[in-house]
């Protein structure tokens, strides 16, 4: 553990790693076990086991000292033993601990784990003495019904109608008459020889089994002998665990969070905190250690095992002879009844008479949380929406298109390894299984992206698809585990990888951030975008080879007006706006880092590299590590020349033409979302951060686009559509990056370094040249030439929108 989180935790110290881990109470075992439990106990007797909390006579005594002094002895013949154990490992490997990586990073961490008294009797203690006091109750499903439902689900690449099929032969009719003892399958309603036949069995057995796993996920981790049909087949698994949230809440008989257990498909079980009332900032997390529907003397019985006295609110209630509970409800009460029904004639406000145990027992609260949520989880019906649909519906098309392409013989393997999975997580989807649709779904996520990074592009418009609905069916399952922060990142990558996951999934983007958000710590990392201030002679003269010649048409923005607007347009002119966006607050706030903090876990696409140097290459990376690995440096420049965009290569990195704002909305509010004087049109924004030295081709665009300078400073050179002929267009095998280029809207003309003995007639083209300032627009026209570099980090925003769009 601690040699995996020291590769990706440089820098730290031991201590602040081993913080994360070690932030339960760490008392002695011997600390926790050798107390008196009761008043009456003389302070040298410690219990030991006392099953019958109501009779302390069955209770068995020893000396306090000697059983201190045995567990002192046990924990230290362990620790020796696990001493001897690593000792041994690598005795044996000594010749690899220089030669190895891996096993020497394991030896100096095993050095300063000895060095700092973690491999110590003491610390032993405290690990045990940590789960003796800190551990929950837990109850997990029993894992033969995965294999009797769906077999073997690392072998995703088999149909799903043959997954567990072996499983199911050999052992359904036994299963069945198990069902059948249970009361939960009738076999005489079957025909004669259903269970005696081998097909008919299985049909049986995968039917009953599906509605029962549909049901079992009704189960929340309370005991309901009639609702838990599954445990009543497969025997679940009792035991304890360590979780990090809810061990270290306190007990109240009057919770305001309740505790479930649902089966994982990344882990054997996972637990799951339900908010039983409005929680505010501050309010402490209270759980109920014992059933919190006794009565009073029986809750402190109960609680006797537990160290302490409780003194909640309905316990000091109680206490005083007052009931918090009401002796019976209207089932025909109306909602404006609530008031009167749960008011109270007392004024001692003492008790919490708008918690919902109070009104309500335990098992209606949960079965209203749970209604609000799909049958998938966790998730509220009104976030999937129409998504589940939408995955079902476009999986079982994918299915279609590999089955056609199988039956003309051009089906290679990952097509066949794709459509197996794809199988599998559509039905599992449609029946509502977490485990079969989350690995089937994960797995495919990975599937497809390793053939992107193997081949550089999707080879085909199936594997662009398919990526995208495994990842949102992915996104999902982790989302119903609670790992949201996972669930965000594949989400993005579905986002930025296939844009046919951009339809009916806007609900679930923002449902899926706004919780990552509330699981990662607020970023430390400060980045001041924007220092100085750049007077025009600063930029011409640091940044430019030469000073402006050929100066556009410009106008301020309060002086614009629609005609002098649609006259450029019908004219194909472009036009520097100036003070465009002077007052969007984004001009201001984006100067630095704080505005993107709270996304700074988002994966968004950079180009690194430049691509007029024919070196670009494309990485998916978070904007904290955008702006820390790049965005910092770049700012330490300041004003970067011509030479530097050149000769720092490896510096250069740019989200370029990203639709950031559709993947992180909230940052809208920062911008003018539609300018005025676009009139009725649907502009697609774009972002575009990056550092200095970013140089976009010379090129055109088959959209209107209005690019508005938001932080830092832009060159930009812009030639009329008509000066085609001396531009030198070229085709898809002229760039290293042709696939940019087939749309033949690339020049090769490498604008401020231009050959003219390689392109002789770039000298009599035609442009004009300025420098865009922070809050500065202009308008390119569709069809006009354009080249742009960044004299310094940037951050534009471009709209594109056409009238026939």
């Amino acid at each position: 553990m601690y040699k995996n989180s020291q590769s990706h935790d440089k820098g730290r110290s031991l201590e602040d790693i081993l913080e994360e881990f070690c932030d339960f109470t760490m008392v002695h075992w011997w600390d926790v076990v050798a107390y008196a439990t009761d008043d009456n106990l003389n302070h040298n007797e410690v219990l030991v086991s006392d099953t019958d909390y109501g009779d302390d006579s069955s209770s068995e005594f020893v000396e306090e000292q000697d059983l201190t002094e045995t567990l002192k002895m046990l924990c230290e013949d362990s620790c020796s033993l696990f001493r001897d154990v690593i000792i041994r490992y690598f005795d044996d490997r000594a010749k690899d601990i220089n030669q190895n990586d891996d096993i020497g990073a394991l030896y100096e961490a095993y050095l300063e784990c000895e060095a700092s008294g973690i491999i110590s009797a003491n610390m032993f203690s405290k690990i045990i003495g940590s789960f003796e006091q800190n551990a929950i109750g837990m109850r997990g499903h029993h894992p033969l019904f995965e294999d009797a439902l769906f077999g073997d689900m690392d072998d995703a690449e088999l149909d799903v109608h043959r997954s567990g099929e072996k499983f199911r032969t050999k052992y359904g009719n036994l299963i069945l008459k198990c069902m059948a003892n249970a009361g939960l399958y009738d076999q005489e309603s079957d025909d004669g020889e259903a269970c005696s036949n081998s097909t008919g069995s299985l049909q049986n057995l995968q039917r009953s089994l599906e509605d029962l796993q549909i049901k079992s996920q009704e189960i929340f981790g309370h005991s309901d002998n009639e609702s838990d049909h599954f445990n009543r087949i497969f025997t679940p698994f009792d035991g304890t665990g360590m979780f990090s949230t809810a061990c270290k809440m306190n007990h109240s008989c009057l919770p305001n969070v309740l505790v479930r257990y649902r089966s994982g498909w990344m882990h054997p079980l996972i637990l799951q905190c339900i908010a039983l009332k409005n929680i505010v900032e501050g309010e402490e997390l209270c759980i109920s250690y014992i059933q919190s529907d006794d009565e009073f003397a029986d809750r402190q019985k109960a609680l006797k095992n537990y160290g302490f006295v409780c003194t909640c609110v309905k316990c000091e209630s109680e206490k005083e002879g007052k009931s918090t509970y009401l002796s019976s409800i209207d089932d025909d009460f109306e909602e404006g009844d609530v008031n009167d029904i749960f008011g109270s004639d007392s004024d001692d406000d003492s008790v919490e008479e708008d918690h919902p145990i109070v009104k309500k027992s335990l098992a209606v609260i949960v079965k209203e949380r749970y209604d609000e949520s799909s049958d998938l989880g966790s998730i509220p019906v009104h976030v999937l929406g129409t998504t589940l649909n939408f995955l079902i519906r476009e999986g079982m098309l994918i299915c279609k298109k590999i089955e056609i392409c199988e039956n003309e013989g051009s089906c290679d393997d990952e097509l066949r390894k794709i459509l197996g999975t794809m199988r599998r997580c559509v039905i599992s989807l449609q029946i509502r299984h977490l485990r079969g649709y989350g690995a089937a779904a994960n797995f495919g996520e990975r599937l497809c992206y390793s053939i992107l990074m193997k081949k550089k592009s999707w080879p085909s418009s199936i594997h662009t698809e398919a990526y995208g609905i495994f990842a949102v069916a992915a996104c999902i399952a982790f989302a119903n585990n609670a790992q949201f922060v996972l669930a965000s990142e594949i989400l993005d990558k579905a986002f930025i990888l296939s844009p046919l996951m951009r339809r009916d999934i806007s609900k679930l983007c923002h449902y899926i951030s706004e919780l990552a958000l509330q699981c990662i710590p607020k970023s430390k990392f400060f980045c001041q975008v924007q220092e100085f201030e750049y007077t025009l002679e600063d930029l011409e003269e640091k940044g430019l080879r030469t000073k402006l010649l050929y100066l556009p048409h410009e106008i301020n923005y309060p002086d614009l007006t629609m005609d002098h607007f649609d006259g450029c347009l019908a004219k194909n002119k472009s036009m520097v706006i100036r003070s465009l966006a002077k007052s969007w607050k984004a001009v201001e706030s984006w100067k630095t880092y704080t505005t993107f903090a709270e996304f700074g876990h988002r994966i968004v696409p950079i180009e690194v590299g430049s691509m007029s140097n024919g070196s670009m290459s494309e990485r998916l990376m978070t904007l904290n590590n955008f702006f820390s690995e790049f965005i910092l440096k770049s700012n330490q420049i300041g004003i970067w020349k011509l030479s530097e965009a050149i000769e720092k290569n490896h510096a250069i990195a740019y989200m370029a033409q990203y639709s950031l704002f559709e993947a992180m909305p909230k940052l809208l509010d920062d911008l003018q979302e539609s300018l005025p004087f676009l009139g009725r049109a649907h502009p697609q924004i774009n972002a575009w951060v990056g550092t200095g030295g970013t140089r976009t081709p010379l090129h055109y665009d088959g959209y209107d686009n209005i690019l508005v300078q938001v932080v830092g400073y832009k060159y930009v050179r812009i030639y009329d559509s008509s000066e085609a002929p001396n531009l030198y267009v070229i085709g898809g095998n002229q760039l290293s990056n042709d696939s940019l280029c087939r749309q033949g809207n690339f020049s090769a003309v490498n604008c401020e370094m231009e050959d003219t003995s390689l392109h002789p007639l770039s000298s009599k083209a035609k442009f004009v040249e300025f420098i865009l300032m922070p809050g500065d627009a202009v308008l390119i026209p569709a069809g006009s030439w354009h080249y742009i570099r960044s004299l310094t980090t940037s951050f534009s925003v471009n709209y594109f929108w056409s009238d026939n769009a």
